[in-house]
């Protein structure tokens, strides 16, 4: 319990902090991204802060777990509008798009949540917007999870993103609510935690599984503030 206090308080005062010392992931079609070692999971939630430029690929990729074979699942991609989506591959593939089309240069917090046999939804802002049936997914064995698109150029995008978390449950639509305000969210069933400073080759994974990332690219921007980022 005290790491999480200890990290959480860290996090905080550096996100919080007017000097913009940090730095945040711009994703473009130079094919910008970070991966990090984290095992696919059927059932889980992905939260991310971002911040659209313009549509670079067909089917811009926010977040995805993805793999060697281009087998990718449990995405939050944008659609050419653009809206968010909530993407998986069951049976077939499955979209739950949500209402609110998406101004370049304004942040926006996206989750998906993913319920194996169940339901997938797409978030924006903490509100629900969509929902879709869906079966269990399809395995991604041998997974990373990618930010910023994934070696398919259809998938590059252009935004800056920050703050991205992801859960291995589905978390109450007022979990996610509580996420987006810094709030703590069962910290337990967090397998990934990472501000996205890539400030260098290397992007550190804070949720205590130590996962940390790979930088791809080079492109950087001076620290936004986006929200608190808290894991006590």
């Amino acid at each position: 319990m005290k790491r999480w206090i200890l990290v959480g308080t860290l996090l905080l005062l550096a996100l919080s902090s007017p000097t913009p010392a940090a730095r945040l992931f711009v994703g473009s079609q130079a094919n910008n991204l970070i991966s990090w070692p984290v095992p696919w999971v059927a059932t889980c939630t992905e939260c991310v802060w971002v911040k659209p430029t313009s549509n670079v690929g067909s089917t811009p990729a926010v977040t995805c777990f993805w793999n060697a074979s281009a087998v990718y699942d449990q995405c939050i991609t944008l659609s050419a509008t653009p809206k968010a989506v909530a993407y998986t591959y069951d049976t077939g593939q499955k979209f739950a798009t949500g209402t609110t089309t998406l101004s370049n240069g304004t942040w926006y917090f996206l989750c998906a949540r993913f319920a194996s046999g169940s339901s997938m939804e797409i978030f924006v802002n903490g509100t629900q917007e969509a929902t879709t049936a869906i079966g269990t997914p399809y395995t991604v064995t041998s997974s990373v999870f990618h930010v910023s698109g994934t070696s398919l150029s259809s998938t590059w995008l252009d935004a800056t993103v920050a703050n991205v978390m992801v859960w291995n449950v589905a978390l109450t639509a007022n979990e996610i609510k509580m996420a987006m305000t810094g709030r703590s969210v069962r910290p337990s069933a967090l397998i990934l935690a990472a501000p996205l400073w890539a400030t260098s080759t290397t992007e550190a994974d804070l949720s205590g599984l130590k996962y940390n990332g790979t930088v791809t690219g080079t492109s950087l921007a001076d620290h936004a503030p986006v929200g608190p980022y808290v894991l006590r």
